[in-house]
């Protein structure tokens, strides 16, 4: 008699509790924005949508995200949420954060993310 085997994966996934608040495209600069994606990437493009960019994102707290990119490793960028749900980034170019938060808004939030292969 064949044995059958069951595999049972449980994966812990480092979302906030609401995990859609980050999710999707946020405008961060004139040259282009970034995608956060579900899968914990976040991919930058530029004003005509090229990619330009790749980096790993993590919650910082339910209000928060962090990422740090492929190109600019010394580099972090910061989206808040504050109480209202108005959300604002901030850059670390890696002696803290020197400007001022600015506001943002998420541009589009898609029903489906694009596959990309990532890899360094």
């Amino acid at each position: 008699m064949p044995e059958i085997a069951f595999i049972i994966v449980l994966a812990a996934c480092p979302l906030p509790e609401d995990p859609h608040w980050a999710l999707g495209h946020f405008p961060v600069g004139t040259w282009g924005g970034i995608e956060v994606r579900p899968d914990g990437y976040v991919i930058e493009t530029d004003a005509d949508g090229n990619i330009t960019d790749v980096g790993r994102w993590w919650a910082d707290g339910d209000d928060a995200i962090i990422y740090i990119s492929a190109v600019s490793p010394w580099r972090e960028l910061a989206l808040y949420r504050d109480f209202d749900g108005v959300v604002t980034y901030e850059r670390d170019y890696g002696f803290g954060y020197a400007e001022p938060p600015a506001v943002v808004e998420r541009g589009l939030l898609p029903q489906e993310f694009d596959s990309y292969e990532i890899s360094f």
